[in-house]
């Protein structure tokens, strides 16, 4: 069996690729290899360089791989299509170039990230759970036809897939 560990950025809390408190990229880059990982995912498009070339000029001259795109994003709000839509082809785009095999989904949290306070309902309803599967598949498809990356869902605490 081939096993291969990877890290991303949301496990040095990065969720957005501009908050000026969460750690620089090219800090974690470093601590990555620091940490005995070999493969790394995007995070949030926009955090890790959004150039290929300056990438993957990072990522070699640290001995690193990509293996994922990522989306991150309320699933189920049919407002956010646009949002959801544009990270998924950049980082699409993006993880493709640099030989990524994989597209990471994870949805909202239903509380705030920074304080723990509730900012949606844990449970979706049945119209928000048909949205909320739809839009995955909709993301998964455009993904394998685009760019040829495998959708793989990443279930996390505190976002509707919980329960």
């Amino acid at each position: 069996m081939n096993v291969r560990v990877g890290t991303g950025p949301d496990n040095w809390g990065v969720w957005f690729p501009e908050d000026a408190k969460q750690t620089p990229w090219n800090r974690y880059l470093d601590e990555v290899v620091q940490a005995g990982y070999a493969w790394t995912e995007l995070g949030p498009y926009g955090y890790l360089p959004v150039d290929p070339k300056r990438l993957s000029k990072e990522l070699d001259a640290r001995g690193l791989k990509l293996e994922a795109g990522f989306t991150f994003g309320d699933f189920s709000n049919p407002a956010k299509w646009g949002d959801l839509l544009k990270e998924t082809v950049g980082a699409g785009e993006l993880a493709s170039s640099l030989g990524a095999k994989f597209h990471l989904l994870i949805d909202f949290p239903y509380t705030n990230l920074f304080t723990g306070q509730p900012i949606a309902p844990p449970r979706l309803d049945t119209d928000g759970w048909k949205r909320f599967v739809e839009t995955i598949h909709r993301l998964a498809s455009l993904v394998q036809e685009r760019f040829g990356l495998t959708a793989v869902f990443h279930p996390h605490a505190e976002t509707h897939v919980e329960y």
